[in-house]
């Protein structure tokens, strides 16, 4: 291009630049590597052929000093002034979409810093007079790689000789060639606060030195930024008592830390950030994510509403827990259970992963004795408590003796050869028990806590109509509410210390010892001592609350223990099973 034409070009050029006017055109971010400079953009419609120019200025110069030497009149003076200041010149056009690209390499006269680029119409067409509407102006940072060698040497002297002192002056002396912040004005200003930790360097210098090869250079240095800001947000985060700062500065950079915060609730973040705030020493973000993790599912277990949550949680956290449920000979549901009464007891995950292991040996799947009277399956819930006797009206209805000839069946699910058929059918025919579905018993379902109280007041005479209860889980809408009050007013249930009644959860072998004896002590009923009392291989897992409740039920003979010798406590029920026991205990106190 001739001197006249640059010369007219840079003067209609810097013209438009400090003009108010902007063009229409889009342009990325300039793209450095190496020396290499990729600069894309769009002129603002679809049209090919259009010519869009590039003008780099030298480092350090502006604008204004392009301005300067337009001014000069000598113009061998003039071509010598501008010459100086441009660093690259060049002209494209658009494809059809309007898109249009520089790729070009810089001088090796050129050294790191910033450097101005304008990109414009058709500056340099003098036929067109330079006749444009303005330039956009860009900032190109450019490091060539022998000054990215340079800083990556510097920085690992520093690392081997262990002076904090060394590493400062060579980040100072370094810091656009290693770009620690990327305009990150945040995580600059926690560099100031945390830079004079000893924690600090001692952390970057575990993480050990960079290859300084040229292959290796880009890749060490992107290495070096991440541990950087690791080490920076870990000492933040160490320093941070604050838990509202603490909680802002985690979820700013939780995704650049790789933390996942889905567990982290409105609920339990106070005690997660709480906990953090604790943490002394921080390598690495497993020591935040193992952190938080605990919290949440600690906090889930602690404030379970209910025994399927239990399950629900050792389920989706089984991997992280490190149990295995995947043995078809364990009772996992009675484990479930007794994870649940014990819920609150827990103070680390360990202690869960513990408790669980402990109790799979002990709850293996059994199958109930040949007499099925007391023989129950499956877990249940934490323990009903119960309050001192109240006195009860006598019973208007109790259950006939049991039929000696073949069963009326009732339900289609019930078939004649049931080993509970014939109990099912005399409790059917006096209205104690019904179906769950028309013409379905269903045997082999769990048993409620309502629908086992239900049925007991129902034995002893008492019926209920839907009303207002004491408990916030039962509402006076429910089909079970009149029993449930009933059955507080006479002093049969407590509730729990949330003030619900635990709706909707089963009812396990030893709760349901405990009711069965209440309601015989509330009609004023005595039950027989028929054998002496049997130690369970168990006995040490039944609860304080109902050992004296199973005891008087086993001496009865009201119910047995399993096949393996055990009673099986914390296992619940099925309907049928809750037929037989009941049937049993009102032919005794009838």
């Amino acid at each position: 291009m001739g001197r006249n034409r640059i010369i007219a070009a840079l003067l209609s050029l810097v013209l438009f630049c400090v003009s108010n006017s902007a063009l229409a055109a889009t342009v990325e971010p300039p793209v450095s590597t190496d020396r290499k400079i990729v600069i894309k953009g769009n002129i603002g419609e679809a049209a090919e052929g259009v010519p869009v120019t590039l003008l780099v200025l030298r480092k350090g110069k502006t604008a204004e000093d392009l301005r300067e030497a337009l001014r000069l009149q000598d113009e061998a003076a003039l071509y010598t002034a501008v010459l100086s200041l441009v660093c690259y010149l060049d002209e494209t056009a658009s494809d059809p979409e309007g898109n249009f690209v520089f790729r070009f390499v810089m001088d090796e006269s050129c050294t790191s810093g910033d450097y101005i680029a304008f990109i414009g119409g058709s500056p340099f067409r003098a036929e067109t007079g330079g006749s444009i509407e303005g330039t956009i102006e860009q900032n190109i940072e450019y490091i060539p790689i022998q000054e990215k060698i340079k800083a990556v040497k510097a920085l690992n002297a520093s690392l081997n000789s262990g002076s904090a002192a060394d590493f400062e002056t060579a980040m100072e002396t370094y810091y656009r060639e290693l770009s620690l912040f990327s305009g990150d004005m945040q995580l600059s200003e926690m560099f100031e606060k945390v830079k004079s930790q000893p924690g600090f360097f001692i952390l970057l210098k575990e993480r050990g030195t960079y290859e300084e090869t040229e292959e290796a250079i880009n890749d060490s240095l992107s290495r070096f930024r991440k541990n950087f800001t690791d080490a920076v947000l870990f000492q933040s985060i160490e320093i941070q008592e604050d838990e509202e700062k603490l909680e802002q500065l985690i979820t700013s950079y939780a995704k650049q830390l790789g933390l996942r915060l889905d567990g982290v609730s409105k609920e339990n973040k106070s005690h997660v950030y709480n906990r953090i705030a604790k943490l002394t020493e921080i390598k690495s973000a497993e020591t935040i994510q193992v952190c938080i993790d605990e919290v949440v599912v600690l906090y889930q277990m602690n404030h379970a509403n209910k025994w399927g949550d239990v399950k629900r949680l050792i389920t989706e956290q089984k991997d992280y827990l490190g149990i295995d449920l995947k043995n078809p000979g364990t009772d996992y549901d009675a484990i479930y259970h007794i994870l649940f009464q014990e819920r609150e007891g827990f103070q680390t995950i360990q202690e869960i992963t513990e408790r669980f292991q402990k109790l799979v040996p002990l709850h293996p799947v059994t199958k109930p004795t040949n007499r099925p009277s007391g023989s129950g399956g499956g877990g249940g819930f934490p323990s009903l408590p119960v309050s001192s006797v109240t006195p009860a009206p006598t019973p208007t209805s109790t259950p006939t003796a049991l039929p000696t000839g073949a069963p009326e069946i009732h339900f289609d699910d019930v078939t004649e050869d049931h080993w509970a058929a014939k109990v099912i059918d005399s409790l059917a025919k006096q209205g104690l028990m019904k179906g769950k579905e028309e013409g379905k018993f269903m045997p082999e379902e769990q048993i409620t806590r309502e629908e086992f109280v239900t049925i007991l007041l129902r034995s002893i005479g008492e019926e209920a109509e839907p009303k207002e209860t004491r408990f916030s889980d039962v509402q006076k809408s429910d089909w079970f509410s009149g029993y449930v009050e009933k059955a507080s007013e006479l002093g049969l249930v407590k509730g729990y210390a949330d003030g619900s009644f635990g709706a909707g959860q089963e009812i396990t072998r030893q709760d349901m010892a405990v009711l069965l004896l209440k309601t015989a002590e509330i009609t004023g009923k005595e039950l027989p001592v028929l054998t002496s009392p049997q130690k369970f291989t168990d006995d040490g897992q039944i609860a304080d609350y109902a050992k004296t409740a199973v005891t008087k039920l086993q001496q009865a003979k009201i119910i047995n223990g399993m096949e393996d010798g055990s009673f099986a406590p914390s296992r619940y029920a099925t309907r049928a099973e809750a037929a037989q026991i009941l049937f049993s205990i009102l032919s005794l106190i009838q």
